[in-house]
């Protein structure tokens, strides 16, 4: 009877470890990765809280941290500076909270905005919080809240460090291809290396495509809206594009994923999509997608001036506009048209120039941040040097808002373009 007890423990032991991935000497290693250093072009918010408590945003109103009542025991200066993000995989912005070793007696909780965020390729229910230690080492708290009508992510913690946010399954492929041309699509994720600290919290390993037996993996079901092939193999999927552009351009490629996500709040089977735009390249054109319906633009045109970027075409009575402050190939975030290395549209009739923008300032109530942004981007993917080269490349994921009326009737429409323009 001992003998049978002592297997069936063994037994249950060994799948428990199954769930998660423990450093060993011939398993997954712990992954040390290099601290973010401070950027020197955002200033440090610094605020003193006592006993009573209080709140510490960031300059760009990203990171919101919440300290309760009697969580200190004497006055404290916290503050906030944006870093660099070293986590791979991760493209949202990184914060370090201080003094390093001050004590709560309670858990503080972190507020983290992920509305100006590119979500291509991923699904906010799949977005993670982050702390990186001073050692170098990545950790995901048990769970983060997602709150998909405020656009943000929180957790509680008793401690600081340099935080960010991450996908835990991610979506990774080119935004477009040539004609006839095969784009490779991969899931992508991080090797969880614990829970190694009494709190639960899980270790983030390599940046990795998934496991052949990951069944989250299993459960994908690929989809094309577009023309074109998909081909769903091995830890992905092939798009094969059409032979000509299409007359929707870019097409999108979406999976379906089912399952218990690491570090969901909500503690249950999830099905989630993820999607993916891919531009088809051709010879000049300018195609929108308005709500997921395409139309090609006419009299597309671009110039540059004053260090910026303005890409202009009409399409039916509405007039669609590009400002991206740099004049080179980058990936450019819908942000304030004065921030550098960043992207503004709008789309605009000739009795309405508030009509839809992606840059807007509410003011409707005292809670809101001051500005809201798209999510998404820019790419420019080609840039011209001389007469006879193209301008290309797409607007991905983008949310325009209305105008002068957005606080009494608010409307959204979501947009994804593709351009390829010649300098003449």
């Amino acid at each position: 009877m001992k003998k049978k007890l002592l297997l069936i423990l063994f037994i249950i032991f060994t799948l428990s470890c199954k769930k998660e991935q423990r450093p060993g000497p011939h398993g997954p290693k712990a992954v040390k990765r290099d601290i973010g250093a401070p950027k020197a072009d955002r200033p440090v918010v610094k605020k003193t809280i006592g006993n009573s408590g209080g709140s510490v945003t960031s300059d760009d109103g990203t990171l919101i941290l919440s300290v309760p009542a009697g969580a200190l025991s004497q006055n404290t200066e916290i503050s906030i500076q944006a870093v660099e993000n070293t986590l791979e995989g991760s493209t949202g912005p990184s914060f370090r909270l201080l003094p390093e070793n001050v004590v709560f007696s309670k858990p503080v909780e972190i507020s983290f905005s992920f509305a100006g965020m590119d979500l291509d390729g991923t699904n906010p229910e799949l977005l993670r919080l982050a702390y990186q230690t001073t050692e170098g080492y990545y950790y995901m708290p048990s769970t983060t809240a997602v709150d998909l009508n405020s656009k943000t992510l929180s957790t509680k913690t008793l401690h600081f460090s340099d935080w960010t946010v991450f996908e835990c399954y991610g979506l990774s492929g080119p935004n477009s291809v040539l004609p006839n041309g095969t784009a490779e699509l991969r899931l992508k994720t991080y090797v969880p290396l614990g829970p190694l600290t009494n709190n639960k919290d899980v270790m983030l390993g390599d940046y990795i495509e998934s496991e052949d037996n990951d069944p989250i993996l299993a459960s994908a079901i690929w989809r094309l809206s577009g023309e074109g092939v998909i081909n769903p193999k091995d830890k992905g999927c092939n798009y094969i594009a059409p032979a000509s552009v299409p007359n929707q351009n870019p097409v999108t490629v979406s999976v379906q994923l089912t399952g218990d996500f690491m570090g969901s709040a909500s503690g249950k089977t999830q099905k989630l999509i993820l999607v993916q735009p891919i531009a088809i390249e051709g010879s000049e054109n300018f195609t929108i997608n308005l709500d997921g319906t395409s139309t090609r633009v006419t009299r597309g045109v671009f110039f540059s001036k004053g260090g910026a970027l303005y890409i202009s075409g009409i399409m039916n009575d509405k007039q669609f506009n590009i400002k991206v402050s740099a004049n080179k190939v980058g990936n450019y975030p819908f942000r304030l048209p004065s921030a550098p290395n960043s992207a503004d549209a709008s789309l605009v009739t000739q009795t309405d120039f508030l009509d839809y923008l992606s840059t807007f300032r509410t003011a409707c109530n005292e809670n809101e941040p001051a500005f809201i942004f798209s999510p998404g981007h820019v790419e420019i993917s080609k840039y011209p040097s001389q007469p006879g080269e193209f301008l290309q490349g797409i607007v991905s994921g983008a949310t325009l808002f209305t105008g002068g009326n957005y606080c009494s009737n608010p409307k959204v429409v979501r947009l994804n373009a593709s351009f390829k323009l010649l300098l003449r």
